[in-house]
């Protein structure tokens, strides 16, 4: 039996899977596929709506490129993409919520956690820090980079894989913050 459906709930469709695929980290390449596809119809849709539309961050450059190379093959059967920049997909997300909400589109329970999961990360909306956070954080980092001049070159490659080691940690925080609140878990 053939199924009707718009091109707003085609494209919330493909958001959603996008996000579910995003918060399990399955499949960059779908993540990117989807997100960049809702968007492009969500912007569309919005353009027809409203006659103009701005782009909130361009095109996202090399992405266009990326979305090209992950849904055409007859240009170039064989070249290959070294790597996706991992949040360039969370950018394409953030937007197509937005031009959703622009479209008075109503938030899905993923979407809703999408937007908490990716501000929290990038630090946006609700999450940006007060002057006085930001003060106390350049700071911070302006200490830390003083004593990163004073170690040898054993201990600056000790320092770095921490950092990195941290940004890991805080990254699967957030994604099974994700996950829970996705699996009504964690309440919002």
């Amino acid at each position: 039996m053939r199924k009707t459906i718009d091109k707003g709930t085609a494209a919330m469709a493909q958001l959603n899977c996008a996000i579910r695929l995003w918060l399990n980290e399955d499949d960059l390449c779908s993540v990117q596929t989807l997100a960049w596809s809702a968007r492009t119809v969500l912007r569309d849709l919005l353009k027809a709506k409203i006659g103009i539309y701005r782009d909130r961050f361009g095109d996202f450059g090399l992405d266009r490129e990326t979305a090209n190379f992950l849904k055409h093959a007859d240009r170039d059967p064989y070249s290959r993409i070294l790597e996706i920049d991992p949040l360039i997909p969370e950018f394409v997300m953030y937007d197509a919520i937005r031009l959703a909400d622009d479209l008075e589109i109503p938030r899905s329970r993923e979407t809703k956690v999408a937007m908490e999961v990716i501000c929290m990360k990038h630090r946006m909306g609700i999450f940006t820090p007060s002057r006085h956070e930001e003060e106390e954080e350049h700071e911070e980092r302006r200490r830390e980079e003083s004593r990163y001049e004073d170690l040898s070159e054993e201990e600056r490659e000790e320092h770095h894989a921490w950092v990195e080691h941290e940004d890991k940690i805080r990254h699967s925080a957030w994604m099974n913050i994700g996950r829970l609140r996705l699996a009504d878990e964690m309440p919002f």
